[in-house]
């Protein structure tokens, strides 16, 4: 994790977990070490998530990997 606080700016990719796991502990890492830049995070959320296609809730949830890159083209 300590390379991450060379950066300026972060952005988090979890597709796969909740905004309380992963991300979550990143967020606690980055905090405790005095992390001075910008980041954003792409999880699920805490919810009860209705059955759905894997993609259909990537992309209600805004984590589809199209999402994500646009996001960061936008940033660029």
């Amino acid at each position: 994790f300590q390379e991450l606080l060379r950066y300026k700016e972060l952005v988090i990719y979890d597709a796969y977990g909740t905004e309380n796991g992963f991300s979550e502990s990143v967020k606690k890492y980055l905090f405790e070490n005095h992390f001075h830049g910008k980041a954003t995070f792409f999880s699920l959320p805490n919810d009860f998530i209705a059955h759905d296609s894997v993609q259909n809730q990537e992309k209600r949830y805004g984590i589809s990997v199209n999402q994500i890159y646009d996001y960061i083209l936008k940033k660029s």
